[in-house]
């Protein structure tokens, strides 16, 4: 029996048994546990169990300016940063930033040649909704996800009175570094809109040398200046009971990059240009039918300039989107959709010229919510105009009860995946292989989510165990003095991940905390090599308070604390486990304040020390990050009502 047609099976058996379980008392829980409901907004909601979503407000409260230091100490993801201005990659479980699937406002933003994203380039301000999935959805999103899912929304929303508001701020940082950033947004009945523009520019005057290995000389790398701009705009127009959206991303930049490991200071210079166009039709024929048709086209640019050196890779890319969404029952939702990209790419290291890349895929996904069950069964056929893959599912059993402030779900996912490799995999001169194979593989989760509420105050744990197993794993390993792309028959990753949340108010204050933390292990078999730059321990934590003179948060002046840490376990820098990167951990603290102006305008300050201990540390091997530094934000809100 093919794996696909396991979850099926189950699916079968369940929904049965479910039904006979059902009662008049089920629409009670549907009330008290809200993610047994199924969304009712036209968009790209998850519906996922598991998932966990990061709305705008907490973004702002905490003063994360880009998604990568949202993730870093929001979610279990492993953030490796090049520094400031530089790359920010993500990963989850230890599978490395090309396993990590970046979907804004439904269309892939991985870049077509290294496979990954650069998370610093999402500015929080736009960001609505940010939603993440560890074990990715391959049923929904399609290639990448592996290691997991990361959804973000720039959307605004509908209301039924008008408003607007005007948000500026100014963040001054060490190193030379500022960062400035304005937006505007309005919500009304029948239209919406949203502009935001952001610029950060400095010198990056920190010193980072090479001590690793004998051989390597000490380097010195100054004025490592960066200057950037990003532009994210979208207008949404309802009609009758059809949205028409249209979104729109730009993103330039030019960087002086460190130079190659262990060489002397050279004048290496980076451009990048991305343009992300978005036009998303929603449309309700009838009751109980949804239709949605999306349309996006990224185009990336890298130049790379170094002495005697010149790099481009330019790439085209189109996504077509197209789903239908049924509510058969009450209890039951399904979807059927279909996905399809095409790209075309050049660099000059590869002359003879990229082949182009298709991809297109029939998906269907079916969410059940009989009684206190819920039940989430997806299925697709990934295909090529080179090959056809075997079809991947995923199934999803939860049941979820509520007695007095309690509220428990426990869960077990199956989830099946595959990843298209990138063209760097395939072609770059020299390390590329043409004759790569997609990677495919499982995992499979046992959660357990609890909830405690009681007057003004809730505390809440997820604990998530998971195991899985890869085929045709994707490596790059030095071959001499080259890198070259290399595939493993068999990987394996287990772990275990642990978050605990405790939130309260009283009185005049509000209090927020939170601890986790992730054992995760992703190699070749039990007892064999980890992975190079997979920590097996990493835990984040934080807290933060804020009072005010005034009861509750409608309080005039409000002025609070914040301090987060983490911890990173040693990481091996190569297969053989000789190299290594110690352990290390760093503590943030901040200050900030509020000021409610008239009609519900607000000025906000912070204050934030980063690395308070730790002066120095890596996060990439050679390459030290900067120490302790400060950070300074001042953000001003106009808005139209409170």
């Amino acid at each position: 029996m093919q794996t696909w047609v396991r979850p099926l099976v189950w699916l079968y058996v369940l929904s049965f048994f479910s039904l006979s379980a059902q009662s008049d008392s089920s629409k009670k829980y549907v009330i008290l546990l809200g993610r047994y409901e199924f969304s009712e907004a036209i968009g790209f909601a998850l519906g996922m169990p598991g998932a966990q979503r990061i709305d705008s407000e907490r973004m702002r409260s905490l003063g994360h300016w880009d998604a990568a230091s949202v993730l870093s100490f929001q979610t279990g993801a492993q953030v490796r940063s090049y520094g400031p201005g530089s790359l920010s990659s993500v990963s989850f479980r230890g599978l490395g930033a090309g396993r990590t699937a970046l979907i804004w406002e439904g269309m892939p933003l991985n870049y077509l040649s290294a496979g990954q994203a650069d998370f610093s380039i999402l500015p929080s301000a736009a960001l609505q909704n940010m939603q993440v999935l560890e074990g990715g959805e391959a049923g929904r999103w399609g290639s990448g996800g592996i290691g997991g899912l990361v959804l973000v929304e720039t959307s605004a929303a509908f209301l039924r009175e008008s408003s607007w508001a005007v948000e500026w701020g100014l963040q001054a940082r060490s190193f030379g570094g500022i960062a400035g950033r304005w937006g505007f947004h309005r919500e009304g009945r029948k239209s919406r809109g949203y502009v935001y523009f952001s610029q950060q520019w400095a010198q990056n005057n920190f010193e980072f040398q090479d001590f690793s290995v004998v051989g390597f000389p000490a380097v010195e790398q100054r004025n490592n200046r960066y200057f950037k701009n990003d532009v994210v705009a979208g207008y949404a127009l309802k009609v009758r009971k059809m949205v028409a959206a249209w979104h729109a991303w730009i993103s330039q930049a030019q960087r002086e990059i460190p130079a190659a490991m262990g060489s002397q200071h050279q004048e290496a210079r980076q451009s990048d240009l991305s343009i992300r166009l978005v036009q998303r039709l929603d449309w309700e024929p009838v009751a109980n039918v949804r239709i949605m048709a999306n349309l996006g086209l990224v185009t990336d640019s890298l130049v790379y300039r170094q002495q005697g050196l010149e790099s481009e890779f330019r790439s085209l890319a189109g996504h077509l989107r197209l789903e239908a969404r049924w509510r058969a029952l009450r209890w039951m939702n399904a979807l059927l959709g279909y996905e399809q990209s095409a790209a075309w790419a050049s660099q000059t290291n590869y002359p003879a010229g990229l082949a182009p890349q298709h991809f297109f895929s029939p998906y269907a996904l079916l969410e059940m919510n009989p009684g206190k069950w819920k039940i989430h069964y997806s299925l697709r056929l990934p295909m090529s105009v080179e090959q056809v893959l075997k079809p991947v599912g995923s199934l999803y059993v939860g049941y979820g009860f509520a007695k007095k402030h309690w509220r428990i779900q426990p869960g077990i996912a199956y989830r099946e995946h595959y990843r298209w490799p990138s063209l760097n995999d395939l072609y770059w001169n020299p390390g590329g292989n043409a004759q790569l194979k997609p990677e495919t593989g499982y995992t499979l989760d046992a959660q357990l989510e609890m909830v405690w509420k009681r007057e003004n105050q809730q505390i809440s744990w997820t604990s998530k165990a998971y195991m899985g197993a890869l085929k045709n794993y994707l490596l790059w390993l030095p071959m001499g003095n080259v890198w070259q792309a290399s595939q493993r028959p068999e990987a394996v990753q287990h772990g275990v991940s642990n978050r605990v949340e405790w939130k309260g108010i009283g009185g005049m204050a509000e209090f927020n905390g939170w601890l986790q933390h992730n054992w995760q292990y992703a190699g070749e078999g039990a007892g064999a090599n980890r992975w190079a730059y997979v920590p097996a321990h990493q835990a984040q934590g934080g807290m933060q308070m804020e009072s005010g003179l005034g009861k509750g948060p409608s309080a005039r002046f409000r002025m609070g604390g914040m301090l987060m840490g983490q911890y990173t376990s040693e990481r091996f820098t190569s297969e053989d486990q000789v190299q290594a990167l110690g352990e290390y951990v760093l503590v943030d603290l901040g200050i900030q304040a509020r000021i409610k102006l008239a009609e519900g305008n607000e000025f906000k300050f912070g204050l934030s020390c980063h690395n308070l201990f730790d002066e120095r540390y890596e996060t990439v091997f050679r390459r030290p990050q900067p120490g302790r530094h400060f950070s300074l934000n001042l953000t001003f809100t106009l808005q139209s009502k409170p």
